[in-house]
């Protein structure tokens, strides 16, 4: 069989990408999620009130998804916890996280807690 690449198979094998986000350390997810959680929960609140504000206005009535949801969530509290604003490597680090911690099913269970939390806000 003819193949245009000079090593026969069928297309050439993508070269990694910098921009790709690595695989997620579980140490690291499990962190950011009781960060989260934590100052979502606090009795004083979280360093900001308003952090899934946002989130819950723009998904009022929804049930909790892994997109846009979770993501939508850990988007909003790595925005506060670096207190950073939108880029491209914010939005594939928070689906990379949000997806990892909806994988772990007691992760998932505390982030439906917090989405049934915040809806009935």
């Amino acid at each position: 069989m003819f193949s245009p690449f000079p090593s026969g198979d069928a297309a050439p094998r993508p070269e990694p990408s910098s921009h790709e986000p690595a695989e997620p350390n579980p140490e690291a997810l499990e962190r950011i999620l009781d960060q989260t959680l934590r100052s979502a929960q606090d009795p004083a609140g979280p360093d900001d009130p308003t952090m899934f504000d946002e989130v819950a206005r723009a998904h009022a009535g929804e049930p909790f998804t892994v997109e846009p949801i979770a993501v939508d969530l850990v988007r909003a509290a790595l925005r506060s916890q670096m207190n950073a604003g939108w880029s491209p490597a914010l939005e594939g680090a928070s689906k990379c996280i949000a997806v990892s911690l909806c994988d772990d099913p007691t992760s998932r269970q505390r982030l439906e807690r917090l989405w049934s939390t915040l809806s009935k806000r």
